[in-house]
């Protein structure tokens, strides 16, 4: 059983998910939830005589966590509608790896243009999964998605090169970085093991621009004393730039010289880096 402040805040949720469709979670004594909708909505995946609308759905057991609740949802609520593609002109969308509290991935899928907003949140992270959302939307609707943002997982890429065979498949910038300050993260623990003595973290993932002065002098201190780390986080920094680059020519330029660097690293995580970065080239 959900205790009760947990439960509220799951209904907050849910309602600020669903705001202005009519529907409605309010928290109930004993673990259950009323799940009011709007007058005359049926569900689409249950019998109407199971959930009927604006009546208590149905009661968690003891011990029933917020996935429980979530999997009843998901199969009342359609969160996504046909409207979307409903904009005349090209369209963009965003793929994206999701973790509730660090464990059920799922994929979330957003509209980017011609409006931003959330489309579906699928049950999990699975390719087969996500071709089953491509197949129910209609082929020329698919011909219309120009671009597709993902993160770095090579089945993304092959579902959209496979059903959207117009659409320029991007790397998602945030994930390029996310994934630079994992590796010098990861780095930074093991040279921090060997060493017995913490080694400062926000000065090798914090944007440059953005460290305190005391942080620069630790950064200093760091790429001094550990040159191999320094030199991975010089590399993620020419990453930043190289997102900021003013042409499609610089940024070729800036990327060959970036991959040289990688490879000549001091640390083998450089060439690790360098092969991901060469596989994601055009992409990035």
């Amino acid at each position: 059983r959900l205790p009760a402040p947990a439960a509220g805040r799951l209904a907050a949720d849910f309602n600020t998910l669903y705001a202005g469709s009519g529907f409605a979670l309010t928290p109930l004594p004993g673990g259950a939830f009323l799940l009011a909708a709007p007058a005359g909505e049926t569900p689409r995946t249950c019998e109407p005589a199971r959930v009927p609308a604006g009546t208590l759905a149905e009661s968690l057991p003891s011990g029933s966590g917020a996935g429980v609740l979530r999997r009843l949802v998901d199969r009342t609520i359609a969160l996504e509608n046909d409207l979307w593609w409903a904009h005349p002109g090209d369209l963009v969308l965003s793929i994206d790896e999701h973790s509730f509290r660090g464990t059920d991935l799922c994929i979330t899928v957003a509209l980017l243009k011609p409006e931003r907003r959330l489309l579906t949140i699928l049950s999990d992270d699975r390719v087969m999964t996500l071709d089953a959302w491509f197949r129910r939307i209609p082929e020329d609707v698919r011909c219309r998605i120009r671009a597709v943002a993902i993160d770095f997982k090579p089945s993304s890429r092959k579902a959209i090169e496979r059903w959207c065979p117009n659409a320029l498949v991007v790397a998602d910038p945030f994930h390029l970085i996310k994934d630079a300050n994992h590796r010098i993260d990861e780095v930074r623990r093991l040279e921090q093991a060997e060493l017995h003595r913490p080694i400062p973290r926000w000065p090798l993932v914090k944007a440059q621009e953005r460290l305190t002065l005391r942080q620069t002098a630790e950064l200093t201190q760091i790429r001094g004393a550990l040159p191999a780390l320094g030199a991975l986080w010089a590399l993620k920094e020419d990453l930043r730039t190289l997102l900021r680059a003013a042409s499609l020519d610089d940024a070729e330029l800036q990327i060959s010289r970036w991959l040289i660097n990688a490879r000549a690293c001091e640390h083998a995580e450089g060439r690790v880096w360098a092969n991901l970065v060469q596989s994601w080239r055009s992409q990035i």
